[in-house]
């Protein structure tokens, strides 16, 4: 007899479990799951702007390393020129290191 008493009990804490409205446990984990992607998401894209950033930051850094070392063979190349022709006038443009020189 105790029994069908305890069973009775459980089918009414059941009916009484179903009978309530439980949606907001879906709400909250629907939302839980939003933040996550959307957090996912921010990670993604402040990584991908650092990554970014930096790349530029080291191709202007090369690109200052080359143009410097191509003003320094520029320089170079005209000592060069002054001494070996005395009599080289007028503009020599050099395209591999991006420059023109001008002898007086």
């Amino acid at each position: 007899m105790a029994y069908i008493f305890k069973i009775l009990n459980l089918c009414k804490l059941l009916l009484m479990l179903t009978r309530r409205n439980y949606f907001q446990y879906g709400f909250i984990a629907t939302t839980a799951v939003l933040m996550l992607a959307l957090s996912s998401l921010v990670f993604i894209t402040v990584t991908a702007l650092s990554v970014t950033e930096y790349s530029e930051s080291v191709y202007t850094r090369e690109q200052r390393i080359q143009k410097g070392l191509f003003d320094r063979a520029c320089s170079d190349t005209k000592i060069l020129l002054l001494r070996k022709d005395s009599a080289l006038k007028g503009n020599v443009d050099l395209p591999e290191f991006n420059c023109t020189i001008t002898i007086p």
